[in-house]
């Protein structure tokens, strides 16, 4: 018997599913897993100390959220912007990409009041220098860095705790939830239709790893003495350091005289 010409055609045709919730979104989880297990740079390849970039982050938004003179915030964003030009032109992209997306949203919600007449492209402004302050530092700053900042600016012990705590449970629960996807991913063959019926059981499983995890964190942390508190490396402040410090009182002392 022989067989038609259509069936000895080899076909590389792969069904495409149309995936929904967590299965269309595994590549945010990735990317955030992979930002918690980032390890500190702080003695490699860090471009400021961790106490330094967090308590300019946090002046620099002070200073765009209650000043209102033009020349102030146009000098905050030049600085903002020499600030991002050390970075590298991937880091750049990514955090203008970023930026977009936000600027965009608050556009939208406050467009209404441009039309109105009540509107002000300087509060515009002002929310692109605070978003690129805050991505910037997210992007370039590691979380074990943060919590170091915490520490040497004096904030309670059973505050970071609970922070670390917080990290741990959603890198172990995160890393949990994306082999689970895998796992279905990898046994599933064509569309499937009962997508939306699996959330249940994995946030059910999710919740039973979670309590079985947090006793097996406190049976560690009492077999190892833990007493509360926290030891961390003391890193030294470097000329960029205190070039950074210096830039950030000169543009404080303008806010105050302005």
């Amino acid at each position: 018997m022989q067989l038609n010409d259509w069936m000895n055609v080899k076909d590389d045709y792969q069904p495409e599913v149309k995936k929904a919730g967590l299965f269309k979104n595994k590549q945010v989880l990735t990317n955030l897993l992979a930002k918690l297990q980032t390890e500190s740079k702080v003695s490699t390849a860090h471009r400021f100390h961790p106490v330094v970039y967090l308590t300019n982050v946090i002046l620099v938004t002070f200073i765009l959220c209650y000043s209102y003179n033009k020349w102030v915030i146009w000098l905050t964003g030049l600085y903002e912007g020499i600030l991002l030009i050390r970075q590298s032109n991937p880091v750049i992209v990514k955090i203008i990409r970023r930026c977009s997306v936000l600027l965009g949203l608050n556009f939208i919600l406050y467009f209404p009041a441009i039309l109105l007449g009540n509107g002000n492209w300087y509060f515009l402004l002002k929310m692109a220098f605070v978003f690129a302050a805050l991505i910037t530092y997210a992007t370039t700053t590691s979380v074990y860095d943060f919590l170091t900042a915490m520490k040497q600016l004096h904030v309670p012990d059973f505050i970071i705790f609970q922070v670390d705590i917080f990290i741990k449970h959603l890198h172990v629960l995160g890393n949990m939830l994306l082999q689970m996807i895998r796992a279905i991913e990898a046994r599933s063959v064509g569309p499937d239709k009962g997508q939306f019926k699996m959330f249940g059981v994995i946030f059910g499983n999710l919740y039973l790893e979670m309590v079985k995890f947090g006793k097996e964190l406190y049976n560690a942390l009492e077999a190892r003495a833990f007493s509360g508190k926290y030891e961390y490396m003391i890193h030294k402040l470097n000329q960029t350091d205190y070039l950074l410090i210096g830039i950030e009182c000169v543009i404080l002392i303008a806010v105050i005289l302005v």
